[in-house]
């Protein structure tokens, strides 16, 4: 037996902007692995073992990547929730 159709429902913003999120730390926490990378091994004295090193450097990069994720988000968001509102004004205008 066929199913009934079903409405093509939309596709809300800001589901769509969360679950972009993690791809988007991802590539940060990868991108700051770089520097952070760099400025533990110019820093690192002779006798720290090469494992605290890297467990500072990958916890640095992903602290900071976090920030940096979420300073954009609440940019991204503030600008969705703005557009959101102008777009009701809009539609109430035309009623």
């Amino acid at each position: 037996m066929a199913k009934p159709a079903q409405k093509p429902t939309k596709v809300n913003a800001a589901s769509l902007l969360d679950t972009a999120g993690w791809p988007f730390w991802v590539i940060t926490f990868i991108v700051f692995l770089i520097p952070f990378g760099y400025l533990g091994y110019v820093l690192r004295y002779e006798q720290a073992p090469i494992g605290s090193v890297v467990a500072v450097v990958v916890m640095a990069a992903a602290v900071t990547a976090g920030i940096f994720t979420w300073a954009v988000n609440t940019v991204v968001m503030y600008r969705a929730k703005r557009r959101h509102i102008q777009e009701r004004k809009l539609a109430k205008k035309r009623r």
